[in-house]
């Protein structure tokens, strides 16, 4: 602020995630219909929250959140910057606790583009996806040679580039929606794991991934992304996500429970991990060396 000349009066002061830092005036109890006084705790970012939703709250796991974007997070100990900037570095949700996380701009979004563009037979979005879902499944890891960019709105990680573009390659006559289908599932996934291998090359041990939003529904997108990452993919016993994880932080705030982690082991609990197959796991080798060769091949064909 001091080497912008602004005052620190313009913003409000700095308080933890499960700090109390006020309580709702009458003016807004009577706007959203709560008791005046309840007392308005931190809370977080929306990945942070989402983190905490799962139980993501010490180093050595890792969580896979599929929204509208898509995102890998993992908690560190220290504040640990990417050299290469690849990956961002946050404050967690938890006292003394950071985390990196890798970022793609279109994860959900992009299979809602193609289920709306590439799939107006079917009408309804529900059974719109358990029916593309089946589609894919009939099809063998690496969709017969199809690979899917999914940089509808450029990306982050590992790019940072706002002019990359999305690409369906290696299409033939004998190619079916079906193939394209599997090739956005698959594409969703490989990118993501983009950020499990920055991850893991600058030293981060994973050996487990947590799933939150749209990739934890799909029994098929869950053993997808198993399959791709080559880690086993668990779910916990929700699916409200950073929405659950708010609530989990006010509840330490209040004194609900003794402190973040606590709360996770009373409300929280992981289902059985789901094993990746290890010979589709082998079979996604050389699919995902053509992914990742793709970008670099086509940015200067993209470039705006």
């Amino acid at each position: 602020m001091g080497a912008l000349h602004l005052s620190t009066n313009l913003l409000v002061d700095v308080g933890g995630s499960t700090e109390i830092l006020g309580r709702l005036s009458p003016e807004g109890a009577r706007a959203t219909g709560l008791a005046p006084e309840t007392p308005v705790v931190g809370g977080g970012a929306d990945n942070a929250c989402g983190a905490v939703g799962v139980g993501i709250v010490a180093p050595g796991e890792a969580v896979a959140s599929w929204g509208t974007s898509g995102t890998v997070l993992t908690p560190t100990r220290e504040p640990f910057v990417d050299p290469g900037m690849r990956v961002h570095t946050f404050c967690h949700a938890v006292p003394d606790t950071w985390y990196l996380m890798g970022a793609m701009l279109s994860a959900g979004a992009a299979f809602t583009w193609y289920r709306r563009e590439l799939a107006r037979d079917l009408a309804d979005s529900k059974n719109a996806d358990l029916a593309l879902n089946k589609e894919a499944r009939r099809i063998a890891p690496g969709a017969e040679g199809v690979t899917f960019l999914p940089y509808l709105q450029g990306e982050r990680t590992p790019h940072r580039d706002a002019s990359a573009r999305g690409a369906f390659v290696g299409l033939s006559l004998s190619h079916t929606r079906a193939h394209l289908s599997r090739a956005v599932v698959e594409g969703i996934c490989f990118a993501l794991r983009d950020s499990l291998t920055i991850l893991h090359d600058l030293g981060v041990a994973i050996d487990k991934v947590l799933v939150t939003g749209g990739g934890a529904v799909s029994p098929f997108v869950r053993q997808t992304q198993a399959d791709v990452y080559g880690l086993p993919v668990v779910r916990v016993n929700r699916e409200e996500g950073p929405a659950y994880g708010a609530a989990l932080l006010a509840a330490v705030g209040v004194e609900a429970f003794p402190d973040v982690a606590a709360a996770c082991r009373a409300t929280l609990k992981r289902l059985a991990p789901e094993r990746f197959d290890e010979e589709a796991h082998r079979a996604y080798a050389a699919p995902y060396r053509r992914f990742r060769a793709l970008y670099p091949a086509l940015k200067s064909m993209t470039a705006s």
